[in-house]
């Protein structure tokens, strides 16, 4: 499915309309409202390109009437450490190809490696590690951090690339401690007290040494 059955769908679909007529309708309000404004879509998993094919469908739909350009595509990469960076590049560069600008507007990296299950249903995510830091594997601290670096390395290669927006600042105000499930998560660049984290020395210096 490309789109939700949300209420705003089914107002449009009354009487054998296109429930995908809102999304152009909005598009276009918003570039009569200013026309200089740049028009992103915003979407979850788009390192996902089945899902990333998906959004581009409805950018497509969105400019077939002429009316409105979509500028560009905004990422939510909620990642998990055992996320590739080769799909988050693979993704810039399909939106590139298409003539598009990028924005990753929500970036965190879970330090669980979760299956489907848990997102769908709350089963099979691995075990907290709770609170003490000490508790985690250093194999887990140093994956995390490589994986940001990784990602960094791959954003400075894509001058459509506007900006890069961290899902939160430091690791006690995530979503991801009760999100699929709750547990203690770290999934950013500063911990809990605020702290610079080794994944915040791998994105700000390169010859940083992840041990």
């Amino acid at each position: 499915e490309v789109y939700r059955d949300s209420q705003w769908y089914q107002a449009f679909s009354t009487g054998g309309g296109d429930g995908r007529e809102y999304i152009r309708i909005a598009f276009h309000a918003a570039r009569l409202a200013d026309p200089d404004a740049l028009l992103f879509i915003n979407d979850y998993s788009t390192e996902n390109p089945a899902k990333l094919a998906k959004v581009l469908e409805i950018v497509d739909y969105i400019e077939a009437s002429g009316e409105v350009t979509v500028d560009g595509i905004g990422h939510q990469f909620h990642l998990q450490r055992s996320s590739r960076a080769e799909d988050v590049d693979a993704a810039l560069k399909t939106v590139a190809d298409r003539g598009k600008l990028n924005r990753v507007t929500e970036l965190d990296i879970s330090i669980y490696s979760d299956p489907g299950s848990c997102f769908a249903s709350g089963t099979g995510c691995q075990a907290d590690y709770g609170m003490d830091f000490s508790a985690i594997p250093q194999s887990v601290v140093s994956e995390h951090a490589e994986l940001y670096r990784a990602l960094f390395a791959v954003f400075k290669q894509h001058d459509t690339l506007q900006l890069v927006t961290t899902w939160g600042v430091h690791d006690a105000h995530t979503w991801l401690n009760s999100w699929p499930v709750t547990r203690t998560n770290r999934p950013l660049l500063f911990d809990r007290d605020r702290n610079p984290k080794l994944a915040f020395w791998a994105v700000v210096d390169p010859t940083f040494e992840i041990p």
